[in-house]
This record gives structure tokens, sequence and C-alpha cells, in this order.
């Protein structure tokens, strides 16, 4: 099920305007190339067009998201807030570390519904749309380009993850709750 509740109509905006407000740029390349192009007849202006376009097309890939659909356990899992790899586990300090890397979709989303606060993102480019979301899986910021997030469990939770495991944000369980079941 794929809901308003999960991808939010007005954060998706907020994506669409971030990316066009940058994607202005190749546009214009492109378009005063075209005018250099049909005027002067240069075509050394044509390779400018082209850069362009692959500069647009570029910015259209790093701020990718996905659309996701409702976790099943949402009560008692930790989700992944973003996509990326699993670089560090450790026990001690009950933390995983994921490396995100420049073409991993964009997309922030709630890790559950009593953990929002419990991760850290680690890149300058982060916008976040809410701080205090309580709907695991819900689109909660983008995050184009590189970065790493740091996600803290509580004590009473087990990771259910290993290092170089990919994961994808509001989709893959990267710890749990320990219930008597599992002592």
């Amino acid at each position: 099920m794929i809901s308003e509740d999960y991808n939010p109509l007005e954060y998706i905006l907020k994506i669409q305007r971030l990316k066009l407000r940058i994607a202005i740029i190749p546009v214009l390349i492109v378009l005063v190339s075209f005018a250099i192009n049909y005027s002067l007849r240069l075509d050394v202006v044509k390779y400018i067009s082209l850069f362009g376009l692959l500069l647009y097309f570029f910015i259209n890939l790093i701020f990718h998201y996905r659309r996701a659909v409702a976790p099943e356990e949402a009560g008692t899992v930790f989700w992944s807030p973003i996509s990326g790899k699993i670089k560090e586990i450790d026990n001690e300090k009950h933390t995983i570390t994921i490396s995100k890397r420049f073409f991993d979709p964009a997309d922030i989303r709630c890790p559950g519904n009593d953990f929002c606060d419990d991760f850290m993102i680690l890149s300058h480019r982060a916008v976040l749309f809410e701080n205090k979301c309580r709907l695991a899986g819900r689109l909660i910021g983008i995050l184009p380009g590189p970065a790493r997030c740091i996600c803290i469990l509580k004590e009473n939770m087990k990771s259910e993850i290993r290092i170089n495991a990919r994961v994808t944000a509001g989709d893959t369980p990267i710890a749990s709750v320990i219930t008597d079941n599992d002592t």
C-alpha cells in the first residue's frame, strides 16, 4: 500500500523544488549554447550543450527517491533511515553506521515509532522536513549525494544486519527489540 501517510505530497513537492532550483543551471547552459550555435554557427558550442544535458541528468540521479510502502512490523523494529551499505556495527556503543553512496536513493525515512531521535546524519546536504515523526517508513527528508548515518540503538535492541549488507530506507530492518522469547 503506497499511501499519502508514507509519501507526503508536500514533501515530494519540496524535493522537486529543490531539484529544479539546482537543475536550472544546466537548462540555461543548454538554451544559451543553442542560441549561440544558431546565431554564430560554432560547432564547439554543441559540446557545451551536451555537457549541460549530462549535468541535468546527473542532478536528476542524485535527487531520486523511492515511493515507500508501509513496513509490516513497525512497532518493535528499527528500520534503516537511509539507503546505503552497513559500514560498522559497534555492539559496545550500540551503534550501526550506514554509508550512502552518491547515486543511492536520496530519501530519509522515519526508522520507527519510537526511534526517530535515534539517528544522526553526517552531511551538510541533508534537508529534514520533520524531526518528530512516529510513523515508521514515512518520508521525513532528502539527502542528495554521499553521506554517513549513525543509528543509535537502545540497550534492549539487537542488530539484525551484517557489515557490508545493502539497506533500503524505510524497508530494511537493522535492529529489533529483544523480547522474552529471544533470551
